[in-house]
């Protein structure tokens, strides 16, 4: 994780002086929002304004949506508890015209689709000087179409890292009991050293016995975490 936030850090200094638009992209599990969670934290100290909007896919399935995300963003930069917006064009046009409130501190979390970008934070003339603005994303479609967004695509961890996450998760230590070796290697196997995967399949695994690790390790060849845990 250290290297990734290094990473992404890099981009966002690399226009201190300007408004530094940064994408985090790659599949599921990659831990893209606990990069810009992290970041956002570090930096917060740093903005009187700022706001981060979780999970934009799934609260903008339509324009009712939409205009909730849009209030949200106007109500925390403003520091306001209410804020009523008619339609998304007048949204944007609220969210531009807030330019004279000086830099503000903004992430985008799990936007699905370009436009959705351009309805919250299309262009970095929207915004002050030194002003940040992160997006995470599955799409990277959405930051290619906006060339001010520089981009980091998120992978999955190291061997020895994923080892040492899975071992926390499982043993409480840093690396696996000897009598385990086979069956870590061929869990990290299967969930590729996606760190979500790591943490949600060590605990699951938490203080199990080696018949349960074994049942489980056959299991995954055909069934999703997620069912197996629910026959658990």
């Amino acid at each position: 994780m250290d290297e990734k936030l290094k990473q992404v850090k890099l981009l966002i200094d690399a226009k201190a002086n300007e408004v530094s638009m940064v994408g985090i992209y790659g599949i599921g599990g990659m831990g893209k929002t606990t990069i810009a969670k992290v970041i956002y934290n570090d930096m917060l100290d740093q903005f009187k304004h700022h706001s981060f909007l979780e999970n934009v896919r799934e609260r903008s399935k339509d324009d009712h949506g939409f205009l909730q995300l849009q209030e949200k963003l106007l109500c925390d930069i403003l520091m306001n508890k209410t804020m009523k917006i008619n339609n998304i064009d007048e949204g944007i046009e609220m969210i531009k015209s807030k330019h004279y409130l000086g830099k503000v501190l903004i992430v985008l979390d799990d936007v699905d689709y370009p436009r959705k970008l351009k309805f919250l934070a299309g262009s970095p003339k929207w915004f002050d000087q030194e002003s940040i603005i992160i997006v995470s994303t599955r799409n990277k479609r959405c930051l290619d179409v906006y060339k001010a967004y520089s981009s980091y695509e998120a992978k999955g961890l190291a061997h020895n890292k994923a080892l040492e996450l899975f071992s926390w998760n499982t043993f409480q230590q840093h690396h696996p009991r000897d009598n385990y070796v086979d069956l870590y290697n061929h869990e990290l196997h299967y969930e590729k050293g996606l760190p979500l995967a790591l943490v949600v399949l060590g605990s699951f695994l938490f203080q199990r016995d080696k018949e349960v690790w074994e049942s489980t390790l056959n299991r995954l060849k055909t069934i999703p975490l997620k069912d197996i845990q629910k026959d658990a």
